[in-house]
C-alpha cells in the first residue's frame, strides 16, 4: 500500500489566527489589488478582481470566520486558490510560511468540530500540528472557492 508520508502546505495568519491551505490548491500570493464590488455578494466576498486578464471573487477571510482583520489595504496579502479550474483569492492578513507535515500529523476534523456550527466550519479538513503545541487549521480548499462562487 503506498501512502503519502508528508504533505507541504501554506501557512497564513488571519485576525491573529494562523490556517494553512495545501500547496498544490496555491497558484500564487500576491500583493493586494483593490476589489471590485459585486452586487448581492455573500458578506465575505469583497468583490472581484483580475489576475493575468481572469477576473475572480475574493473572500475576506477574517469576516468569512468572524474575525478582525490585522492588515488592511496595502499591508495585506491576497492567496490566489486554483482547483478544478476554477479560482479565488482570499485576503489575508500575512502569508507565514511553508510548511511540510507529516501526515500522522494532522487530525481529521472530528465530529466535534463538525458541530461547531458558524460558516468556518463548512471550511475546516482537518487540524495539523506544526511543532510542540501549535495547532493549525486546515481549510478544504475547493470548499472554500465554492462558498465565493456562490
Amino acid at each position: 500500500m503506498e501512502r503519502a508520508t508528508e504533505a507541504k502546505v501554506v501557512v497564513f495568519s488571519v485576525g491573529g489566527q494562523e490556517y494553512a491551505l495545501p500547496i498544490t490548491a496555491v497558484r500564487e500570493i500576491i500583493n493586494w489589488t483593490e476589489p471590485t464590488p459585486v452586487p448581492e455578494s455573500p458578506p465575505w466576498v469583497d468583490g472581484v478582481i483580475s489576475v493575468r486578464g481572469e477576473v475572480m471573487p475574493v473572500v475576506a477571510m477574517a469576516r468569512r470566520f468572524g474575525l478582525t482583520q490585522r492588515r488592511t489595504g496595502a499591508e495585506a496579502r491576497i492567496i490566489i486558490l486554483e482547483v478544478d479550474g476554477q479560482s479565488a483569492g482570499l485576503i489575508v492578513d500575512d502569508v507565514v510560511a511553508v510548511e511540510s507535515v507529516a501526515t500522522a500529523e494532522m487530525a481529521p476534523r472530528s465530529s466535534v468540530l463538525g458541530h461547531l456550527g458558524g460558516a468556518a466550519e463548512a471550511v475546516v479538513e482537518a487540524i495539523v500540528r506544526l511543532g510542540e503545541g501549535r495547532l493549525v487549521v486546515l481549510l478544504d480548499a475547493p470548499r472554500i472557492i465554492a462558498t465565493a462562487l456562490q
